[in-house]
Formats: structure tokens, sequence, C-alpha cells
């Protein structure tokens, strides 16, 4: 089994190119903004020998690029969003009870979503606060900046992540609110844990972080079921040490991605 890879995540986008698909989805809604995203997709796999190796059939850059796009959406709480729903289980119920109930609840997020879960709360005021890697998708993160309204989601620079954001965070939970991490990408140290049949690596800091913290952890991956249409899948973590929450984020995260295999994952 591959280890997760840093990969290019913005083949084919540029400032003035997310400008132009989201003046096309204010004009002309979601549907639209799906067939420019889709028609940029297929000409990165179309152009691109690399992408077209890492992705052999067409359908998982599709997928990514729409994903991206509803990212795009939910971020700056455009007029129509995505349709997404929570996959019935009793840890989905616990998971939206602790986060209206504001007991602070450490999100730890696999590759193929990450805001979207917002989502899926419907009528939630409870803040979010999210950490991503500011250089490695700058254009995203400068699209994210300029038209985020909702001063419920907050994003912060991974790489300003220091001694100060542990107490930050620690209040941030104690009042209630939400952090969100991924937890199979990042940088820095690394620890090895069961992956289905063989193995793979994950960020040890993600998972150190959610211990040290002591709040309620949960994986939480928001996967697309259809056109517009995701479906959130939320499995409860608890365990006495860092490597027990990333063994049950790892089984969580191939139970996943076997499900829907042509979803765009970290080692894809």
């Amino acid at each position: 089994m591959k280890s997760p890879e840093k990969e290019k995540t913005e083949r084919g986008a540029s400032p003035w190119g997310l400008e132009l698909l989201w003046v096309l989805y204010r004009l002309l809604g979601l549907r639209a903004l799906h067939v420019g995203a889709r028609a940029v997709g297929l000409c990165v796999w179309l152009f691109s020998p690399t992408v077209r190796r890492r992705a052999p059939r067409p359908a998982k850059v599709l997928h990514f690029t729409c994903s991206l796009a509803d990212k795009l959406v939910v971020m700056a709480e455009g007029a129509h969003l995505p349709r997404v729903s929570l996959r019935p289980s009793p840890d989905a119920d616990r998971f939206v009870a602790d986060v209206a109930a504001k007991r602070g609840v450490f999100v730890l997020s696999s590759h193929v979503g990450t805001i979207e879960v917002l989502a899926a709360l419907p009528g939630n005021e409870t803040i979010f606060h999210a950490w991503m890697e500011f250089t490695r998708t700058s254009v995203f993160n400068a699209f994210y900046l300029r038209h985020a309204k909702r001063p419920r989601v907050r994003i912060h620079p991974i790489s300003a992540f220091g001694p100060e954001t542990v107490f930050f965070a620690g209040d941030a939970l104690d009042r209630g609110e939400c952090l969100v991490m991924a937890g199979d990408r990042g940088f820095g140290r690394r620890m090895r844990v069961p992956f289905g049949p063989g193995t793979t690596e994950l960020p040890a800091g993600a998972f150190r972080f959610a211990h040290v913290l002591e709040h309620p952890a949960y994986f939480v991956a928001c996967v697309a079921t259809g056109d517009g249409a995701y479906e959130t899948v939320v499995r409860r973590l608890a365990a006495d040490t860092p490597a027990g929450l990333a063994a049950q984020y790892a089984a969580a995260l191939w139970e996943v991605s076997r499900r829907y295999p042509d979803q765009v994952f970290q080692w894809n």
C-alpha cells in the first residue's frame, strides 16, 4: 500500500480562472459551476501525462475538480449550496449532539472533504477553526480568504503552528468551538499504522494534538454521491494513545476508500 504523498492540487487553477467560475456560479447556479469545473478537470486530465498516470480514469479527476468547486461555494456561503447528508449511524448522531451541545469537537478529516461537513449541520452556529497549508494551495486559500463570509469558518495557516496554537486551540474547544485538521495529509514527523492488508503513514502531529487536548475526536469524510450531493461519514475516535487514534482513523479511512473507489484520496 502506497503512503500518502504530496500532490499537485492546483493544476489548471489560477486566480482569474476561479473568479470566472465564481461569476458563472452566481449567474447560472451550481450546475453551471460543475460544468465549468468538469471542463477544467477534463483539460487537465487530457493535457497532463502525470495526472493521467496517477488517475487512468478521468472520473477521479472530475470528482476532484467538482469537490473543489463545492468547497468554494460552501466557504463563501453561496446562494446555491451542495446537498450534504450524514450517513445514519450512532456515531453521526453523537457527533451532531456533541457539536450542538458545544462540547468542543476535534474533527480529523480526510483529504476527500473538510469544509463541506459544515453544510451537513443545518442551523448550526458553532465556530469551526480549520488549519490549512497556505503555501501548498495558495490559489485556493486566497480565494477562501477573499470570499469567506461566515465568521464561524476561520482558516489558520498550519505553517504558523506553534506552542501558542496549543493554548489557543484548548481555549477554543473549552468554549465549545470545533477544530478541523486533516488526518491523512501534512508535514513533519509521521507514524506508520495498519491500513487494510498493509500499512501507511499518517501525520503524527494531528493525532498527538487531538490526544493532548482531550476533547471528543471524530473521523469525518465527505464523499461525493452525485452531482452536488455528498454523504458525510462519521466515526468516533476513542483511544488512550495518539497511535491508537491514528489506527482507528486509518481503519475508517480504509473502509471509505473501498466504498467510494472513484474519489480522490491522498495516496492516489
